[in-house]
């Protein structure tokens, strides 16, 4: 159960009235849940103004972080700051404006000096005082994070609770209490949990060579946490300190304007993250997930990107509805890699698309989320080009803009009345896939549809409808690829999942097309270096333009020699002058141009050994030096890229 900030002001106010109450107060709650905030900003501010204005038994209220302290010192000295300072601070004003406390009022207190500030040394507190000191809350915060033993910190937070009337309210992550312990004297802990008297596995009392076992790096390392992450005596020196403890999680509804306003600098983003509120804060309620460094790393990582789009992109229903789903994606995913999940493995080519995060995500329906690699550049690593940006979103809404429109053309077409066919009854959709199957037939759909019919297809069945016969509407798909007779890029029929089961279907239905598809495509292309090829007079500079302006491309399509017709390239090759075979190999150059050939072109290796094979210098070079020379490095160089790409077939 975790009361609100109201219900835990109100129990710590009690409590400390109480003068039969003698123990500290523990506020427990995860990293990042919002402790420090809470403390900070609405507990100490309402403690002052019950016991420093409103009480007759007055107390001062100080906040000490115990992050990273080795000695009791470093405690005592901080508190002596912090009591030296609430002293001055009542006796001097300085412009009109009080000394602050801490390191503010040592450093005021250096550049004014004690006289400019009209005190006399000799009536600040002494150390003696200080030991004296009564009527004071003190929150501790980050106890988790102090490098002095446990058991010895508490023991002097009793003392300080028992012996002088002090209020003390601990502030920890009680889950890490005592870890940072652990990493010291390790061989010697380590050395304990592999004694061969300790049973660790609690199978069996018997003590011979058979019954043990051999422990793994990680089951070390996890029983040596599991002996030595609290000390021993914690559980009874702090049954013994603390009286209360209360469980904390921040309420993000309540604290959600705060955070954005103190997190966000851009008006405009401030304004819209505002607006989205519900929307963001069920997300984290959706995944039971309460983390405030995890909402503002969120938040300022959306800011990033929607200043960028802000700035060249026409503001639009398009352009929102990005805005829209990109703040989504930010927060599922920050969310997503926070809790230590492995984000999502994208391909190479692959930009943006619909994604499965949450294992078990099957078949779809609302499980899958719009994804942008850019996001997961930023949050994962904080790269973040604006170039990269622009282009994806611009690409994204050229896309929704071409389909609305062909779908305000098409708004006949039974796949717009399938689009959310759970909402339709079981006759419904029987109806609707008949006319999808007769809008097919009547090549009412261009090969853009094909992605979303499938997906349809496979989620209709696989939720119930076995009577579907997706041949029959793949027969039909094809009819439609094979006459279509412009240029298309088989990588937008990509799906993108992390459910194997259900990609494998998705492909194997799309297969067929995407192969009649790619044989037109290597056709055109294969018509197109041929083109370049039958001028033997042009041939050299034609084949270099075309590889200049299709490097990208071939990379894009991982293959570019397989589509060389190997014979017309051997004419050309035979009569070609020194300077042409030296232009062809510039270009073949042009493509083959890194060393990771065998990440992207391990399709050409066929065609590039056939060719090593028919490459015959003597018999091209007719008797000529310098084309024998030149012959000679355009088989060095193929020998190279030929080894290059076969790399993966030794090493996989």
């Amino acid at each position: 159960m975790f009361l609100s900030d109201e219900e835990i002001i109100q129990v710590v106010k009690e409590s400390f009235i109480d003068s039969s109450f003698n123990q500290a107060i523990l506020l427990d709650g995860d990293w990042g849940c919002g402790k420090t905030y809470f403390i900070k900003n609405k507990l100490i501010p309402k403690l002052e103004k019950i016991f420093c204005e409103e009480s007759t038994n007055k107390r001062r209220v100080i906040y000490i972080s115990l992050y990273g302290v080795e000695s009791f010192k470093e405690i005592l000295d901080e508190l002596y700051i912090n009591f030296m300072a609430s002293y001055i601070n009542s006796k001097v004003d300085v412009d009109s404006e009080k000394i602050g406390k801490g390191i503010n009022f040592i450093t005021k207190l250096v550049n004014a000096s004690l006289k400019a500030v009209n005190v006399d040394a000799s009536e600040l507190p002494k150390l003696s005082d200080f030991n004296k000191l009564k009527n004071a809350v003190i929150v501790f915060d980050d106890i988790e994070r102090c490098n002095i033993s446990i058991n010895e910190l508490f023991g002097f937070l009793n003392n300080l609770v028992e012996h002088n009337d002090i209020k003390v309210i601990l502030v920890a992550n009680q889950s890490e209490i005592g870890k940072l312990s652990l990493v010291k004297e390790l061989p010697q802990k380590y050395n304990v949990v592999l004694n061969q008297n300790l049973n660790l596995l609690k199978q069996s009392t018997k003590s011979n060579k058979e019954d043990s076992k051999i422990l793994s790096v990680d089951e070390l390392q996890k029983y040596t946490e599991i002996l030595f992450s609290n000390d021993i005596l914690y559980e009874k020196i702090k049954e013994k300190l603390i009286g209360i403890t209360i469980h904390y999680r921040s309420d993000l509804t309540i604290i959600f304007d705060e955070v954005v306003n103190s997190s966000v600098q851009n008006i405009p983003t401030r304004e819209y993250i505002s607006n989205n509120k519900d929307l963001i804060i069920r997300l984290f309620e959706e995944e039971k997930y309460y983390n405030l460094r995890t909402l503002i790393f969120a938040i300022m990582s959306f800011e990033k990107m929607h200043i960028i789009l802000k700035e060249d992109i026409v503001d639009s229903k398009y352009l929102n509805k990005q805005f829209d789903l990109i703040l989504k994606y930010c927060i599922t995913l920050s969310i997503w890699i926070k809790k230590g999940n492995k984000p999502y493995s994208w391909g190479k080519d692959a930009k943006y698309g619909a994604i499965y995060l949450k294992k078990g995500s099957l078949w779809g329906l609302g499980d899958s989320i719009k994804a942008y690699k850019f996001v997961d550049d930023y949050l994962l690593y904080r790269s973040i080009e604006k170039f990269e940006i622009r282009s994806v979103i611009d690409a994204i809404i050229k896309e929704q803009i071409d389909m609305d429109k062909m779908v305000r053309n098409q708004n006949s077409l039974y796949l717009n009345k399938l689009s959310q066919w759970w909402d339709l009854e079981d006759e419904e959709v029987v109806i609707a896939l008949e006319g999808l199957l007769s809008d097919l037939r009547e090549k009412r759909y261009t090969i853009d549809f094909f992605k979303n019919i499938v997906i349809m297809l496979l989620q209709i069945k696989n939720h119930g409808f076995q009577s579907i016969s997706i041949d029959d509407y793949l027969k039909e798909m094809i009819v439609i690829a094979e006459e279509f007779s412009g240029e298309v890029e088989t990588n937008k029929f990509e799906l993108l999942s992390d459910s194997r089961e259900f990609v494998n279907s998705y492909n194997e239905i799309m297969k067929p097309i995407l192969d009649v598809l790619n044989n037109k495509k290597n056709k055109l292309v294969k018509d197109q270096i041929s083109y370049c090829l039958k001028d033997t007079e042009t041939w050299a500079n034609n084949f270099y333009e075309y590889c200049a302006e299709n490097k990208s491309k071939a990379i894009h399509e991982y293959k570019f020699f397989s589509t060389i017709n190997l014979e017309s390239l051997m004419v050309v090759l035979k009569s070609a002058k020194t300077k042409e075979i030296y232009r062809f190999l510039d270009a073949i150059n042009l493509i083959y141009s890194f060393s990771n050939l065998d990440e992207f072109f391990e399709q050409d290796i066929q065609n590039l050994t056939m060719f090593m094979n028919e490459l015959n210098i003597e018999v091209l070079a007719n008797g000529s030096i310098t084309k024998t020379l030149a012959l000679t490095k355009v088989k060095n160089r193929f020998e190279e890229i030929i080894e290059l790409i076969g790399r993966r077939g030794r090493f996989s």
